[in-house]
């Protein structure tokens, strides 16, 4: 089966939406959990949307219980909840337990 390709967008401040590309698994499940919009490619992406910008939305580090790592981005509103109050850990992200999460440093 073909992966699909699909459009993610943040929304970083009231004139910048960073957004990019990529195949529809890699967020699928945790889209709302880390505040990014998803849109099929051909369909209109908001406004002030910029690819490939220098100013980037946070990422984390997704750890899992069965040893892989994984970098996402994340919506800087939902840092709080999602890495320091840790309710991503239980999720699942490509089908396996989400065990612990940080922001990425560099």
């Amino acid at each position: 089966m073909a992966s699909k390709t699909k459009i993610y967008t943040i929304k970083l401040n009231d004139k910048t939406t960073y957004g990019w590309t990529g195949r529809e698994a890699t967020y699928k499940g945790l889209e709302n959990d880390l505040g990014i919009d998803v849109s099929d490619p051909g369909k209109t992406v908001p406004e002030g949307v910029v690819f490939g910008g220098k100013v980037k939305p946070p990422r984390i580090n997704i750890r899992t219980t069965s040893g892989k790592s994984y970098v996402r981005f994340i919506n800087p509103d939902k840092l709080d909840e999602m890495v320091y109050d840790k309710k991503l850990i239980g999720k699942k992200i490509n089908s396996q337990d989400i065990c612990w999460v940080s922001v990425k440093s560099n």
